[in-house]
Formats: C-alpha cells, sequence, structure tokens
C-alpha cells in the first residue's frame, strides 16, 4: 500500500482500489476541475447524471455512490446507461475523446457528496485492473 500526502490532499492507493478520506476536516482531494460536464444530482447527493459528448455521440453517463456495511463508507460506481432498459454497465469503453474531462465530472460529484456527507470515506475501484490503474494515475497526474 502506498499513502499519498500533499498539502490540500490526502488518499491511500493499493493495488486494486483509490481510497479517498474526507474525515479530516475539509481536507479533499482536488484535481481536474478546470472543465467539467453539467451534472444532474439526486436530491440525497447519491446518484449523479452526465452527458459526454464527443466523436462518437453523445453518452449517458451514470456516477452512483452507496453507502457499504459500515457507516460512513461509500463505494464509487460508474459506468454508462444503456438506452432502453436503464441498465449501467462499467465495461464499455467508448474512447470519446473526453476521458479527461469525464474524470473530472466524476471527481465534482466526489466534491458534492463529500460537502453533504462530510465525514464521509469513498472507496473507488476500476471494474478491471487496467481502469484501476487509469484513475489512479489520472488522480496522481493531478493533485
Amino acid at each position: 500500500m502506498s499513502v499519498f500526502f500533499s498539502v490540500q490532499d490526502y488518499y491511500i492507493q493499493t493495488t486494486n482500489s483509490i481510497y479517498f478520506l474526507t474525515g479530516f476536516g475539509k481536507t479533499k482531494v482536488r484535481f481536474m476541475l478546470e472543465s467539467i460536464y453539467h451534472i444532474d444530482c439526486s436530491p440525497d447527493f447519491l446518484d449523479y447524471e452526465f452527458l459526454s459528448v464527443g466523436p462518437k455521440g453523445v453518452v449517458f453517463k451514470v456516477v452512483r455512490y452507496r453507502e457499504i456495511n459500515v457507516r460512513g463508507i461509500y463505494n464509487l460506481g460508474f459506468g454508462d446507461k444503456e438506452t432502453g432498459s436503464g441498465f449501467i454497465c462499467d465495461l464499455i469503453v467508448m474512447n470519446n475523446n473526453d476521458s479527461k474531462k469525464v474524470l473530472s465530472t466524476v471527481a465534482r460529484t466526489f466534491y458534492l457528496l463529500t460537502d453533504h456527507y462530510p465525514d464521509s470515506i469513498v472507496i473507488a475501484s476500476g471494474s478491471t485492473n487496467a481502469r484501476t490503474r487509469l484513475y489512479q494515475m489520472g488522480i496522481a497526474n493531478n493533485l
């Protein structure tokens, strides 16, 4: 396990997961927020939707936070919403040339969640090892 610190940020990175710790006052992971998509948010700040726009068209994205069996610890789920069925798929690779903007938008949902649940801990893991590594690199490159 590697622990990374900076003046404003704190997260723990393991081989398969990324843990964002927010129970330390107002300390949060701050990164990649210069360009984001418009986000629709549920009243409880646990579900978020936005549209990814690129050369492959418009893709409906969903971010969901679900409290796990430990109070105050949330799992971050993220994927594409299939038209018609409403199924959320986290295995689709769109390559819509907007990955940084999509990850920035997902990061923004993290801030919205932790503004309303300030003592929460968020766990994020990709659906594959490659995706987990991509998310880790995106965070590390933008701290």
